[in-house]
């Protein structure tokens, strides 16, 4: 069945020396927007996912957000609203979770809702050894 309590971070990702800063406040803006814009229009069953990319001309930092469906989960009725996975948990309540409750400097980490799961990753732009999101 669906859980219905949503989970810490299940994974931070590393703050590596090459990242730049991240400002938490363009952070929770840009994820919002992505919620707002993208995942809220979807919602989910088995095997769908959605992976989105902003970059900005004069922010060094790319920002990257996903969502899959948790291999093997099963929901109550078959799906799960991205945008609204659970009662009283948004989409923007698990990005900000994944980006507050990781002790990394912002560069985000991994949230599992239910059946989905929720990533962000804000990395350096250009940069090969740190433009790999979801490490």
């Amino acid at each position: 069945t669906t859980p219905t309590v949503p989970a810490s971070p299940v994974s931070c990702y590393p703050n590596l020396p090459c990242y730049k800063a991240v400002s938490p406040d363009t952070a929770h803006s840009k994820s919002d927007k992505f919620c707002i814009d993208y995942a809220s229009r979807n919602v989910f069953s088995n095997g769908q996912a959605i992976h989105y990319v902003s970059n900005d001309f004069f922010d060094p930092i790319s920002y990257h957000w996903m969502v899959l469906w948790k291999p093997d989960c099963v929901a109550a009725n078959g799906q799960m609203n991205v945008g609204q996975p659970i009662p009283a948990f948004s989409c923007q309540d698990a990005m900000r979770k994944a980006l507050e409750d990781c002790d990394n400097e912002v560069h985000g980490g991994v949230v599992e809702v239910g059946c989905l799961v929720y990533y962000v990753n804000p990395v350096n732009q250009g940069d090969i050894d740190c433009s790999l999101p979801f490490l």
